[in-house]
This record gives structure tokens, C-alpha cells and sequence, in this order.
């Protein structure tokens, strides 16, 4: 269970990274012309072990201010939303570290008592 909280949470971890990069080259590109804004699809792994993240084209033409094609609000809510979701992934990793030292600590009292 723990090793799949992990694996979820270092999935997440990168899909949200990602995110990040292609919001940030989205933004960076806003006025170069015939560029096309992408976004990240993440998909459920079939194990529960996290999620898969793809890099895809935004579909169909929709132009924004000044004619370009990336939604600058849409970006930065983006780069929000992905701040968050990181956060939420790191807290998950470090309740998994405290739970794995109360799993130690159990297993050296028990030791302790013993000898």
C-alpha cells in the first residue's frame, strides 16, 4: 500500500511538472505567430499506481486577444492549479515517510522489549 501511495504521488509529481513546462512555453509563445497552445491529459494508470501524462495540441482554431491562440487566464490558472496539485503530492509523500518511521519505531520497541 505505502509503495503505491509513492508511485501515485511521483506520477503526480511529474504530470504536474510538466504541466507546468508546457503552460509556461504556452505563455512564452502567446504572440508568435501559427504557434499552437498545448495541454497535458493525464490519464489513470489501470493498477492505481498513478497517472500517465501526455503532451497534446490544443484542437481547432480559437483565437484569444490579439489574435493569438493561447488563453493567457487559461495559463495561469493553470500554473495555480498545478502548484496546488504538486503541494497535494508532496504532503502524500511526507505522510508516507511518517507513517513508515512509526512502522520502524513499532518494529524497534518491539526489538527493545524483547532482549
Amino acid at each position: 500500500m505505502l509503495s503505491s501511495a509513492l508511485n501515485a504521488a511521483r506520477s503526480g509529481l511529474a504530470a504536474e511538472s510538466l504541466r507546468v513546462e508546457v503552460a509556461a512555453r504556452n505563455i512564452a509563445n502567446a504572440s508568435t505567430e501559427d504557434y499552437v497552445p498545448q495541454r497535458v491529459e493525464q490519464t489513470a494508470l489501470a493498477n492505481s499506481d498513478g497517472v500517465s501524462a501526455t503532451v497534446r495540441p490544443v484542437a481547432g482554431p480559437q483565437l484569444y486577444t490579439a489574435g493569438t491562440q493561447v488563453d493567457l487566464v487559461k495559463e495561469t490558472t493553470t500554473l495555480f492549479q498545478a502548484q496546488a496539485a504538486y503541494k497535494a503530492n508532496l504532503a502524500v509523500i511526507a505522510a508516507v515517510d511518517n507513517m513508515t518511521d512509526g512502522l520502524f519505531d513499532l518494529f524497534d520497541n518491539d526489538r527493545s522489549e524483547r532482549v
